[in-house]
């Protein structure tokens, strides 16, 4: 009997320092993971901050996927940024009553004024990079836009009259 009581008297602290061990090896396992969540593993990326603006940028994520569906677009991956875009152009006041249709536009576009005080209009079309792909004035009330040799995409017209900006429409090709 006195050897099994020495026995449970010698196990018992050993059973404490394994569950002292145990207990911190969870306690680590658990913060690891929590601070993990943090941090990005890549091959390069960087940050930079202003009192205007703010960009960062990585560079080689392992898991990134992008899936769209009725417009709206979902990326994954390990850096998610919020998009926020503003135009420092302001809009002109509108001098006249002008109608473009149709809008998407297959073949033909049509440029329409209610009112014209006998100014030359120009239609300036460009591409989304800000290339000028073709010019057309207008004289009258209305006028028609060829789109037959444009690739299908968005496209920036700008009515002007003495060089002055009236308005800019975003026409979709199909």
């Amino acid at each position: 009997m006195l050897f099994r009581q020495d026995r449970a008297k010698t196990e018992s602290p050993k059973k404490n320092k394994l569950m002292k061990y145990m207990l911190l090896l969870l306690t680590t396992l658990i913060t690891l993971s929590v601070s993990a969540q943090q941090f990005l593993i890549s091959t390069a990326g960087n940050s930079a901050t202003n009192s205007e603006s703010s960009i960062s940028w990585s560079l080689g994520e392992l898991a990134t996927s992008t899936y769209s569906a009725n417009g709206v677009t979902l990326t994954q991956g390990f850096q998610q940024p919020t998009l926020q875009v503003s135009t420092l152009i302001e809009e002109p006041e509108q001098v006249a009553n002008i109608k473009v249709y149709p809008n998407p536009v297959a073949y033909q576009l049509t440029v329409d004024l209610t009112e014209n005080k006998t100014e030359t209009y120009k239609l300036a079309l460009y591409n989304m990079q800000g290339k000028l792909l073709k010019v057309q004035t207008l004289e009258g009330t209305h006028a028609t836009f060829n789109f037959r040799d444009f690739a299908s995409g968005q496209y920036l017209l700008k009515i002007s009259a003495e060089n002055r900006l009236l308005k800019t429409y975003k026409v979709v090709k199909q």
